[in-house]
């Protein structure tokens, strides 16, 4: 009995042992991500991702610490000893550390930038001017000073021709420059750095542009390349030209391809939470992450390569900035179709040309949320928008297989503008005029929101002093700190993305002036109108805001395998989850200028919301029963005769019965209405078919059209004889030019309500403004 449990007890030591045994083989427990140093980025990126990692841990492992560093060197030391699992590191340093061997790369993130910041009252303003001067390199063991040593030995200064400024972190650094303890620094981070802000912010420093060292910079180490700090992510005016190098994720080479696969996953899923600890995490991009030719010379991680390769299996979601409208209705999408079984992956994006580009990509599946606007100009072509600056400078994606899948939502163009910028003239009523000589943001480079501002500002006449394309984030931050004077922004209405700005009451929203875009209004963009109290920018008493307006849809490329009747499906079940107003009525709203997908439409016809080409319909069994009888009589030639020939004599009654006198003021209206009622009886789709044949509707049609324009005729030579008229009236001015103001009013609502097409309003406006002033003129001539 005794041996019995003796054995036992060898057996239970043995168990436990094992057990310690496993848990030291599987360090997860605790897993280290090695950062950088205090006021550099690497640090609040890497803090962010252990709480998110934390917060949503794998299966095997889920307590993570974020450690700081010196920078990449050290780093990579922690990563061979085991010290750490994944780390931050600059990839041109890691590229040709021999150490590299012992680690493997997860994915490229950004690009960090190399700054120079140098105090004024030293007036360096060339890198050669920093012999002799007291300069932080970076820490020891950085990549930094890896990078800073090897810029000043291209400019011929060694480590002797210089006093090198000693700091335990980048914020340290900062700290000596402004208290003139150093005359120079080197950065090696994404912009805005903290550490280059903090240095900054009171003026006393500058950044340096290495403009004319850039050729011969890049080739001190492989991976750098020329790079710009824009001028907006500090406080300096214009952008600074400098050299870059990738950030790279890390991470040391036993680490299990799962673990790997969730860090990954964790990263794409919550790269919105990363953009919280510094905006540069918008850089964070799966269409990029493993393009950097140095992910080869430093070899990626079996993991990265399996994620890669899963993620490009996956449906694409193309949408906008990570805090904008179209990046929340994408994840929310993901989640719907997830549902369905339908694996997606989002992609945050500038903006509706980028989309559009994804979509016209051959290797990709893509759903891509873009302006109406900008499908129809890359399904037909640019010439919708009218300036042939626009046409002629923005290359849209001709995409001539892009289908539209649903319509979301309808968003209209905010044009932000400091209050103190706003002259005297303009306290009133505020266009866009104002805006010429101001820095004016035209949205991110690769949005719709920079093709229609860019329109509007040319249809004006405007020329600001500085046209900025910026992300939104970066644009409400300098419209925060009075930096930027105005912007440009297309939303949703009320905006979430800008709430920041259009409840300042420091800011205000201010109008198009919709006689001098009437060549952009069409079946693409809208005359809209913001309300009073919309936001809390429109102070008491102040007028709506005019503008214009188009809607974000959903688009995908016909005939490629998208699964798009399930998509359409989910959509239609998911609406109030998307937040879509009106729910699978607007999902199918009728923009027939850009055509259904097929597989969306005939889910809308299953759904109800569109009419079924073959609907049942009882007058039309009647009818065809009745045509099969008369047929078989052998009269059926004569019986659709008759019915024609009576449909013919009743339009040509009703055409005939519209009044075309110029004091009749819905001429066009009535006979557009009567063209649409022709239309449907041609068709063969309604119980109307057969009705009218081709030669009859053609006939028809064209007595619409004389119709149309006879009236629109006579409507022109009545408003010319107003015209005579006020340029007969005597010397009295301020009868004049109230009479002139209320034409071209008139003018203006005869184009909006059809009466007038826009040549015919284009020739009145002009007649009216060369009649205006030469009344003034013999107004002037008159004797006091």
């Amino acid at each position: 009995m005794s041996g019995c449990v003796a054995r036992l007890a060898v057996a239970l030591v043995f168990l436990f042992g094992a057990f310690l045994s496993g848990c030291r083989e599987h360090p997860a427990a605790k897993l280290v991500i090695s950062t950088g140093t205090p006021g550099g980025t690497y640090i609040r990126l890497g803090e962010q991702l252990a709480r998110i990692l934390e917060a949503n841990p794998g299966p095997d492992f889920g307590v993570f610490e974020s450690i700081p560093s010196a920078g990449t060197l050290e780093s990579i030391d922690r990563l061979v000893r085991a010290e750490a699992d994944l780390a931050f590191v600059a990839g041109p340093v890691i590229a040709r550390d021999p150490r590299r061997a012992d680690i493997r790369a997860l994915m490229s993130l950004y690009t960090d930038a190399v700054h120079v910041v140098v105090r004024r009252s030293t007036r360096i303003s060339d890198l050669r001017d920093l012999r002799g001067k007291r300069i932080f390199v970076g820490l020891e063991q950085s990549g930094t000073r890896e990078i800073a040593t090897r810029v000043l030995k291209q400019v011929g200064i060694e480590d002797a021709h210089y006093v090198r400024a000693d700091a335990a972190s980048f914020d340290e650094a900062a700290a000596l420059l402004v208290m003139g303890e150093a005359d120079a620094a080197f950065f090696v981070a994404a912009a805005p750095a903290p550490a280059v802000v903090t240095a900054l912010e009171d003026g006393c420093c500058q950044l340096l542009d290495l403009a004319r060292h850039v050729d011969g910079l890049v080739g001190i180490l492989v991976g750098l390349r020329p790079w710009q700090i824009p001028g907006h992510a500090y406080s300096q005016q214009r952008p600074v030209q400098t050299i870059g190098a990738s950030a790279f994720l890390v991470g040391r080479r036993g680490l299990s391809d799962a673990f790997v696969t969730h860090v990954l996953g964790a990263v794409f899923d919550f790269v919105s939470e990363l953009a919280v600890a510094h905006v540069r995490a918008e850089d964070i991009r799966l269409q990029d992450a493993f393009e950097d030719p140095l992910l080869e010379a430093v070899g990626l991680h079996t993991g990265a390569e399996a994620f890669r390769d899963a993620e490009n299996e996956k449906l694409v979601i193309a949408t906008g900035s990570i805090t904008g409208r179209y990046y929340e209705l994408g994840t929310r999408l993901q989640l719907v179709l997830a549902q369905q079984g339908i694996r997606s992956r989002v992609f945050h994006t500038d903006g509706s040309l980028e989309n559009l580009r994804l979509a016209a990509d051959p290797r990709r599946r893509v759903l891509a949320i873009v302006q109406y606007d900008s499908a129809l100009a890359s399904y037909w072509d640019p010439s919708l928008y009218h300036t042939a600056r626009v046409r002629d400078e923005i290359a849209f994606p001709h995409i001539t297989d892009l289908r539209r899948v649903a319509a979301l939502h309808e968003e209209k163009i905010h044009v932000l503008v400091r209050r103190e910028k706003i002259r005297e003239r303009w306290r009133e009523r505020p266009s866009l005029p104002l805006l010429s000589g101001l820095d004016v943001c035209l949205g991110p480079p690769d949005s719709g929101t920079q093709v229609i501002a860019r329109a509007l500002l040319d249809e004006h006449g405007v020329e600001p002093r500085k046209r900025l394309y910026l992300t939104v984030p970066d644009m409400v931050s300098r419209l925060n700190e009075g930096v930027l004077d105005a912007g440009f922004f297309m939303s949703h209405v009320p905006s979430q993305a800008l709430k920041t700005v259009v409840h300042d009451p420091r800011n205000r929203l201010i109008s198009i002036d919709f006689r001098n875009v009437a060549g952009l209004l069409g079946p693409a963009l809208s005359a809209s109108r913001i309300p009073p109290g919309t936001y809390g920018s429109q102070v008491e008493g102040e007028q709506p805001v005019d503008t214009v307006s188009t809607w974000a849809v959903l688009v995908a490329r016909e005939g490629i395998p998208l699964d798009v009747d399930e998509i359409t499906a989910a959509l239609i079940q998911g609406a109030a989850f998307l937040g879509i107003e009106g729910g699978a009525d607007t999902l199918a709203r009728r923009l027939p200028s850009l055509p259904f997908h097929s597989e969306a439409e005939e889910q809308y016809r299953q759904a109800g919301v569109l009419p079924s080409p073959l609907p049942v319909d009882w007058l039309e069994i009647a009818w065809r029963s009745l045509a099969i009888l008369v047929f078989v009589s052998g009269g059926i030639g004569g019986l659709v005769t008759i019915r024609r020939e009576r449909t013919m004599r009743r339009f040509r009654k009703r055409i005939a019965s519209v009044s075309t006198s110029p004091d009749y003021p819905y001429s066009v209206h009535d006979l557009l209405q009567i063209g649409q009622e022709i239309r449907e009886c041609s068709l063969h789709s309604t119980w109307r078919s057969e009705q009218l044949d081709g030669s009859r509707t053609r006939e028809l049609k064209q007595l619409v059209g004389e119709g149309i324009e006879l009236s629109r005729r006579n409507l022109k030579r009545s408003l010319l004889a107003e015209l005579r008229h006020l340029k007969e009236v005597g010397p009295e001015q301020v009868v004049t030019a109230k009479g002139f103001r209320s034409l071209e009013a008139a003018v203006w609502n005869y184009l909006e309500e059809g009466e007038l097409d826009p040549e015919q309003h284009s020739f009145l406006l002009q007649a009216i403004r060369d009649g205006r002033a030469e009344a003034m003129s013999r107004i002037s001539e008159v004797p006091v």
